[in-house]
């Protein structure tokens, strides 16, 4: 089945050097990293789920039940894929963590003219990894919605944004889940594109000593 989803070939190119190296916290954008008709039937399944409206002082969105809840049976092995023992290993590879197998939160975010998520970084419970897998077509700087990276001052708060990232259908973002690890998705301006993905965490094998 991860054959089928997976292009091993884009993750393996990935090491954990240039994954680790990267500024401000180790991340990585791959490309192409799945099978484009396999994304593309995805994002019709998921025409067919439920998007439910978040609205809260972070963040302003539409999101869909984690998909381990899904009853279509597409979206479900898409799950699989992503959580398959197969999979995970090119994650662990390129993050250097062992992470929990067979678990881990998975769901689509839509975001609209003027919904945004504002900077946090993610450290929630055992969160390792996070990932956004972007599913926009035709999206530019113009439509915001770009997944922004900050840097830390001193006192470890984010600082400002420096590095922005507009996504692309088919790209996968990556990045692990630290006191560094602050980021956000700037308020998206367009007017006439929604702004899909599929979003979730791995979680750490062994509980943070």
């Amino acid at each position: 089945m991860t054959q089928q989803w997976v292009n091993e070939k884009e993750f393996e190119k990935v090491s954990h050097n240039n994954y680790s190296k990267n500024q401000p916290f180790p991340h990585i954008s791959i490309e192409a990293g799945f099978n484009s008709d396999k994304l593309l039937n995805l994002v019709k399944e998921l025409e067919k789920e439920e998007y439910y409206l978040e609205d809260h002082d972070l963040y302003q969105f539409l999101r869909t039940v984690d998909f381990k809840h899904s009853k279509n049976d597409f979206i479900k092995e898409f799950r699989t894929t992503i959580f398959s023992k197969k999979f995970m290993k090119h994650i662990e590879k390129i993050t250097g963590l062992s992470l929990k197998k067979n678990s881990g939160d998975l769901h689509s975010l839509k975001l609209l003219n003027t919904h945004y998520l504002l900077c946090h970084d993610d450290q929630v419970q055992m969160r390792a990894v996070a990932f956004i897998l972007n599913l926009s077509s035709n999206w530019s700087q113009e439509d915001g919605g770009e997944l922004e990276l900050f840097s830390i001052n001193s006192q470890g708060n984010p600082n400002k944004v420096v590095k922005k990232i507009i996504p692309k259908f088919n790209q996968f973002n990556l990045f692990t889940v630290s006191d560094k690890s602050f980021h956000q998705i700037s308020e998206v301006i367009s007017k006439e594109k929604a702004r899909i993905s599929i979003s979730g965490w791995f979680y750490l094998e062994n509980e943070k000593k």
